[in-house]
């Protein structure tokens, strides 16, 4: 039985978006509501362009040549269409196939998974996949030692099939961050502090958050902060989306 697996989808997403869906929306066929179809529709005939030589690819066109919004437009309405596209291709894939995943959680491109039907069911099933759509390919990322990272998520299966999670970071990572004597306004180099505490509280179970908070700790201190500028408590939001920390907040040395 595999526990958990990883579906990275395979596609670029830089300056062209692969939504074939486009046609489904023109026919009205996708479930977003009459509303949504129509605006998707208006949208679609004034700003997108369908590529001469790539089926099912549309490009976003831009507005004006060298103007402001023409470099932006892309960036904005890639990601939009490239989720409306996954949505309905995972609903008519998944649907379809003989054996399903009894977890399916996706994050624009990459997939959690938990298959419950063996090994050689999971291969024909990432092949079953990947002969739904031709610009559509995936790849598969299987537990290690009962481990799989997933975005920053380190998800760990243990023995009674829970999972425990906590931070992953690649190899790679060196730990450095805005120095605490960089030439930046204090508001920004305090965020640091507050982003790295606010993920562990939200990511981190009970058993790996403390590991996490003296990392985070050591780390700040080894980019210059020292232990006053350091908060670790959780942070709570205010009114108007900011954060501070609770009223029993304290430091660590």
């Amino acid at each position: 039985m595999v526990g958990v697996s990883g579906f990275p989808v395979n596609a670029v997403m830089k300056g062209a978006v692969l939504v074939s869906c486009d046609e489904n929306i023109q026919k009205g066929e996708l479930d977003t509501g009459v509303l949504l179809v129509e605006v998707l529709q208006k949208f679609t005939e004034r700003v997108l362009t369908v590529g001469p030589h790539d089926k099912g690819v549309v490009y976003v066109s831009e507005p004006q040549a060298g103007s402001e919004v023409a470099g932006n437009v892309n960036k904005l309405i890639s990601p939009v269409l490239a989720d409306i596209f996954m949505e309905e291709f995972e609903s008519s894939s998944l649907l379809t196939a003989d054996l399903r995943p009894s977890l399916w959680l996706r994050y624009v491109d990459n997939t959690f998974v938990v298959w419950p039907h063996g090994q050689d069911l999971l291969h024909e099933f990432l092949q079953y996949l990947n002969q739904q759509h031709s610009s559509i390919k995936f790849t598969m990322e299987q537990e290690h030692s009962g481990k799989l990272p997933f975005l920053d998520v380190l998800i760990t299966r243990n023995q009674d099939g829970t999972l425990h999670h906590s931070i992953y970071r690649k190899p790679a990572h060196t730990d450095r961050y805005l120095h605490q004597r960089s030439f930046h306004h204090p508001a920004i180099k305090s965020s640091v502090n507050r982003a790295l505490v606010q993920r562990a509280y939200t990511i981190c179970d009970p058993d790996s958050l403390q590991h996490e908070l003296q990392h985070i700790i050591t780390s700040l201190q080894r980019n210059g902060y020292n232990a006053k500028q350091v908060e670790t408590s959780k942070l709570v939001p205010r009114p108007k989306g900011l954060l501070y920390p609770r009223s029993n907040t304290h430091t660590h040395s």
